[in-house]
This record gives structure tokens, sequence and C-alpha cells, in this order.
């Protein structure tokens, strides 16, 4: 298989050892280590939904109670228990819908070997399957240092500023226990960033899974491409011999064979997007909602500037980043792959309005109908990606997500000020603080000659 070594990462972390990627296939293996491996993930599934309801009781807990001398916003509270919760959250809907749904992406993975057979030729066959394997690699690369170092720089921060060491210990609110630090990462990590980070995994084949088809849709726009060109030719000619026809009617059949070629792989390649829409929707609606709200929550924090640490601004600039990156970077190639499948219909366009003086004749009517089909299943029949039906995964949708996460941030930062200054002292929101890397935060937002940083001042009232 072609495909085998592109996915070899999916295939091996989603199937060791809770054989999430290969389905139970009867005569060739034992139905025991089937049993055990899903019982070993219903056991770990519970431990991940108590670790969800911990996480879902502490963001109610620090948004209902108030600490003591708190300076923080009650917005800022809500916000800042978002993203923990919501990549606990998806970590588990992931896990569950994997284990309940008996079709998998192995099954999907034979009917997408199909389609590459179909229209990638064999000279080439190497250089895609390098191309594709170097981008799966790529993705689940920048996705696990990314996280880690997310974290971990998370852990640092957070033990600064609440002067603990991983021998302390962790009081776990509202529960009445208290386990030690090291122990509470401990947790974390396995039941709370492991099942988020195999979601990442799975998300990243999709993807992977996405480029192959936007390769696939380049190779049939070529192919269109080059119709257009034969089809310009025949026109010239007759134009050029003063003759409304110069082909014969074995030429004509010819090109009406071609099309009916071009009509088969377009549809093979929108039977394939339908299936890969059905499996896997849910799962780009999952990771797109979460990936939100935890970059939301990650803005808040960012503009808070409430938990002073050598580490703070770090910290929180690299979550940000991280997470606006796994809510827009990521999915750029399902973007690309939808823009590819589109300009299909374009060029189907321009190929059937070339060969209309070719349709004088009688014998022209096949080439005529088969054109006309191909044009007519472009436009009826899109290729895109879906994500359950809410939204459609293009070039507009990541700008839009952009657009609003920036305008979030910004109004975040204004409401922040005015909360401020209705309570009678100043703005504590320096935007300098928050844009200061290698001084340019620092150069914009400062006077160099009297060094005054720019702040919001609060209306006195009458």
């Amino acid at each position: 298989m072609i495909l085998k070594h592109v996915f070899a990462i999916q295939s091996t972390l989603l199937d060791i050892p809770f054989r999430l990627w290969t389905p139970f296939t009867a005569g060739k293996e034992s139905r025991l280590k089937w049993r055990i491996a899903r019982t070993l993930l219903l056991v770990y599934w519970i431990w991940c939904f108590i670790i969800l309801i911990f996480m879902a009781l502490k963001a109610g807990e620090s948004v209902l109670f108030e600490p003591h001398g708190s300076k923080i916003s009650p917005i800022v509270r809500v916000l800042a228990g978002i993203p923990n919760f919501f990549l606990t959250l998806r970590g588990n809907l992931v896990l569950l819908i994997l284990a309940v749904r008996k079709d998998t992406m192995a099954e999907l993975l034979q009917n997408m070997e199909c389609l590459v057979y179909k229209f990638v030729p064999g000279n080439s066959s190497r250089s895609k399957t390098r191309k594709w394997l170097a981008l799966n690699s790529g993705l689940t690369l920048y996705c696990l240092t990314m996280f880690a170092a997310i974290q971990i720089l998370s852990w640092t921060h957070g033990l600064e500023f609440e002067k603990y060491t991983l021998n302390s210990y962790y009081s776990l609110n509202p529960l009445p226990f208290i386990i030690p630090v090291w122990v509470f990462i401990t947790f974390q990590v396995c039941f709370m960033y492991c099942p988020y980070f195999l979601s990442q995994v799975l998300l990243s084949g999709t993807i992977v899974m996405g480029s192959i088809m936007d390769d696939c849709s380049r190779i049939l726009n070529k192919k269109l491409k080059s119709l257009d060109e034969r089809f310009r030719g025949l026109v010239e000619c007759s134009k050029a011999t003063g003759k409304q026809w110069v082909i014969g009617l074995d030429e004509m059949d010819s090109l009406a064979g071609e099309v009916e070629l071009l009509i088969a792989d377009r549809a093979a390649l929108f039977q394939f997007n339908e299936k890969l829409n059905s499996y896997f929707g849910w799962l780009l609606f999952v990771s797109y909602v979460s990936d939100v709200c935890a970059s939301a929550g990650m803005l808040a924090v960012l503009v808070a500037d409430a938990e002073p640490s050598h580490y703070q601004f770090a910290a929180k600039l690299l979550g940000a980043i991280g997470f606006l990156s796994f809510a827009t970077v990521l999915y750029i190639p399902l973007a690309l792959s939808t823009e590819s499948a589109s300009k299909t219909a374009s060029y189907v366009y321009i190929a059937t309005n070339t060969a209309y003086p070719l349709f004088g004749k009688n014998y022209s009517i096949r080439l005529r109908e088969v054109l006309n089909d191909l044009r007519s299943m472009s436009t009826t029949f899109p290729i895109d990606f879906l994500a359950s039906g809410f939204f459609h995964i293009e070039r507009r949708f990541i700008v839009t997500t952009i657009t609003l996460l920036a305008s979030f941030g910004i109004l975040l930062v204004e409401f922040l000020g005015n909360e401020e200054s209705i309570k009678g002292r100043p703005a504590t929101i320096d935007l300098s603080s928050i844009l200061n890397v290698t001084g340019l935060g620092s150069a914009i937002f400062k006077n160099p000659q009297n060094d005054t940083t720019i702040k919001l001042v609060p209306h006195k009232h009458e």
C-alpha cells in the first residue's frame, strides 16, 4: 500500500494500546486482544471523564468564589478556565466517538488508496508519497512541540507564581483532597493532554487526506486544461481552413470518451469527499470549536497581566500564538483543497465555451452532452470540507476566524480598561507590556523623549 507509510504515525499512536485505527479482523487475530484493548480504553476514558468533571468544578469555583483580595476581573476568571476544560472535553469526545464508531480511519484509507491509484501516475507516486509523509510528520511534530512548550512554560510560571515546588502539596479544590504537585502534573499529562494530543494526531491525518485530495484535484484540473487546449487548437484549425468541421467521427468519439473519463474521476473525488465529511466532519467541528475557545481563554490571560512571574509573558504569549495557529494554520491545507476543487468548475466552463464552435453537426451531440454533464456535476456537487454541516472550511473561514479572535482581544482590552476606570483607579492594562517583544512594544507605545507610558485615564464624574 502506497499510503501505509504516510499514515504510520496515526496507525502507531492510535492502535497502541487502544486499537482506534485498525478494525478487528475475524480469523486473523485473537478476539481476546481486541477485548483487552477495548477494556483498557474504557478504564482510561473513565479516568479522563473524572478529570473533566474536576476541571468543570474547578472552573465553576473560580467563577463563583472570588479569592480574597483578587484583582482579576470576573470575565478573565471565566475565560482563564476555558482552555484546560475544552482541551479535556475534546480529548474525551474524540476517544468516545472513535470507540463507538464501527467504521475506522483504516477503512477510509483503503478508499483513498484507490483514489491515489486512479489519479496519481506511477512515475510520480513516490515523490507524492514523500510529500504527504513530510506534511504528516511536520504537522504532528509541530503540534507536539508547540503544545509541550506551552504546558512546560505554563507549569513553570504557575510554580513560581504560587511559590510551589514539585514536592509541595496541591489542594484539589473544591474536592477535599491534597496531593503532591508532581502527581497532579502527572495526572494532567496522562488524562488531559494525552487524549488531546491523540485528537491532534487524528486531525493531522484528516488534514493530510485533504492535501491528497488537493493533489488529485490539481491533476484533474491539468487534464481539463489540456482538453481545453485541444479544443482551442481544433477551433483555430477550423477558422484557418474556413470550414465548420475538420475532424471525423472517430476523433469526436475519442474526445467524448476523454470527457467521460473526467466525469468518472470527478465523481470518484466527490464520493471520497462525502465519505471524509461523513467520517470526520465531527472531528473538524470539535477540534475547531475547542481550539477557538482555548485561544479566547489564552488571549484573556494574556491581556489581564494579573499573575506576575519571570515566565508570565512568555508562557501566555506562546499559549496564545500556539492555540491561534491550531485554530487557523492547521486548516490551510483543507482550504487549499477546497479552492483547487472549486477551480474545476471554472476550467469546465472555459473548455465548454472553447468547444462551442465545434457543436455544429449532429454527430457532435454526444460531446456536447458529456461536457454539459461534467459542467453540471462540477456546479451541483461541489467538493468542500464540512464541519458536521456547521461551516465550510475555506480561505474566508480562516480569515474570519483570525479577524474574530483579533477583534475579541481588542474588545477585551477595552472592556478591562473601562472596568478599571469605573472602579476609580487607573487602568492596569499597559499595552507596551503586552506587545513588548524585542523592544518593539516600547518603541510604539512609549514616547522616546520623556519615556511616558500611555495609560487609560478614568473619566472624572462631576
